[in-house]
C-alpha cells in the first residue's frame, strides 16, 4: 500500500510537470513573436527546452544516483518554477530562450529522477500496473495541457500559461 502511495504521488507530480510543459504549447509561437523577432526564430522557443532536456537527461540519472532522487527532483521542480516565472516576465526574446533552457534542465532533472524512482519502486509482479499508472497520468498531462493553456491565455493573456506552469510546479513541490 505504501508503494502504491509513493507511485501515485510520483505519477501525479509528473502529470503536473508534463501538464505544465504542454500548457504553454498553444501560445509559445505567438508569445515569441510578441518580441518582434523574425518568424524563423520562433522555433528556438520550443527547441531550447527540448535541447536542454536532451543534454541533461543522462547527467540527471547520474546526479540522482549520486545525490539522491528526491533532492534532484526537488531541484528540478524549483528550476521549473523559477524558469516559468522568468519566461512569463521575459522582457526580451533572449531572456525567454534562457528561461526555456533552464526549464528544460529542470524538467530533465525531475522527470528522469521520477521515472527511475517509479521503476525502482514498482519492481515485481505489479510493475506493469504501476508503470501504466505513471504513464497514464503523464499522458493525461500531455492531453489536457494545451486546452488549459489555450483557455488560460485567452482569459488572462499570453504570459498567463507560464504562470500557470509555475503554479503546477508549486503544487508538485
Amino acid at each position: 500500500k505504501q508503494r502504491l502511495l509513493v507511485i501515485l504521488n510520483l505519477s501525479l507530480v509528473s502529470g503536473f510537470v508534463i501538464l505544465g510543459v504542454t500548457i504553454i504549447s498553444p501560445v509559445l509561437p505567438q508569445y515569441a513573436l510578441s518580441f518582434s523577432i523574425p518568424v524563423a526564430l520562433v522555433g528556438w522557443a520550443i527547441s531550447a527546452f527540448a535541447l536542454a532536456r536532451l543534454v541533461m537527461d543522462i547527467p540527471s540519472g547520474f546526479l540522482a544516483d549520486h545525490f539522491g532522487r528526491k533532492r534532484i527532483m526537488v531541484s528540478g521542480l524549483v528550476l521549473i518554477i523559477l524558469s516559468s516565472i522568468a519566461a512569463g516576465t521575459a522582457s526580451s526574446y533572449a531572456w525567454l530562450i534562457l528561461s526555456r533552457i533552464v526549464g528544460g534542465i529542470g524538467s530533465a532533472l525531475y522527470m528522469t529522477s521520477a521515472t527511475t524512482w517509479v521503476a525502482h519502486a514498482s519492481a515485481g509482479n505489479s510493475r506493469g500496473r504501476y508503470m501504466s499508472l505513471y504513464s497514464g497520468l503523464v499522458f493525461a498531462g500531455t492531453a489536457f495541457g494545451p486546452t488549459i493553456g489555450g483557455y488560460t491565455a485567452a482569459r488572462f493573456g499570453l504570459s498567463a500559461p507560464f504562470f500557470a506552469y509555475a503554479v503546477f510546479g508549486l503544487a508538485g513541490l
